[in-house]
């Protein structure tokens, strides 16, 4: 009933916005003003923030794949994804610790900006020619065995189709020890959550609030390594794309 969906999203609204408050004492109170500062113990604090925004979204997440545990806990890794709504980055991050990189303009939206540049967000003004420049402080991120997350379509979709995959950001997987995690977000159906090009962030939210549940996995791939930042994007793409398509044993639901 259309009433009963209007009430549940109201619910959650306001859980949301406890969760906000939340959020903000944990940036303000527990992470460091320079993102290049960021410690483990600042991305466990992101994961359980994030996990718990998902519940009271009634998104739930299921993990699948490359085994978390076989990674390299003392390197940081370039993660790219595919895209198909700003919900993705809240399941990316509830899924693994990393940081992310965001076009500019979201620094600049109310409270939402905030929590996004306090907790170590990097961001990319399009059309402006900071590719270069960028790739390396990804670079230097990772580095610092800290891991930073973007989406190489570089644009929603509607989660059916993957699109291209850009290559000049994977430049910062280029030196010989930074490596790509291709991971994969599967919807059980992405068109009650595809965020399309004419709808407001706000709208968009309001839509996915009202329903039951959403369903998501979370696909993890073999990391990548190589010197050349087409070669990586393409097989990104590759590997990302096999991960949508394959049906993989879940583990137990975040």
């Amino acid at each position: 009933m259309k009433w009963f969906a209007l009430l549940r999203a109201t619910w959650r609204v306001a859980h949301m916005v406890i969760l906000l408050l939340e959020g903000i004492a944990h940036l303000v109170f527990q992470f460091p003003k320079d993102p290049l500062d960021m410690q483990r113990r600042h991305y466990a604090i992101q994961q359980r923030w994030m996990k718990k925004v998902l519940k009271a979204c009634a998104v739930r997440l299921q993990v699948h794949g490359h085994s978390q545990h076989a990674l390299d806990d003392s390197k940081g890794y370039l993660v790219v994804s595919n895209h198909i709504s700003w919900l993705d980055i809240i399941v990316l991050g509830a899924a693994f610790p990393t940081s992310f990189l965001s076009k500019a303009e979201v620094q600049h939206w109310p409270v939402v900006g905030f929590l996004v540049r306090r907790s170590g967000t990097e961001f990319i003004a399009r059309g402006q020619h900071q590719s270069d420049h960028v790739a390396a402080r990804l670079h230097e991120r990772i580095a610092r065995t800290q891991s930073v997350a973007f989406f190489p379509e570089a644009t929603t979709g509607e989660g059916i189709a993957l699109k291209r995959f850009h290559a000049r950001l994977f430049a910062a997987a280029e030196e010989e020890k930074a490596q790509v995690l291709p991971i994969a977000i599967r919807y059980r159906d992405p068109r009650l959550i595809a965020f399309g090009p004419k709808q407001s962030f706000v709208g968009n939210l309001w839509e996915v609030l009202q329903q039951h549940h959403v369903d998501v996995e979370v696909i993890l791939t073999p990391p990548l390594c190589d010197r050349s930042r087409d070669t990586l994007a393409k097989s990104a793409h590759a590997a990302v794309a096999q991960a949508l398509d394959s049906t993989v044993e879940s583990v137990p639901r975040l």
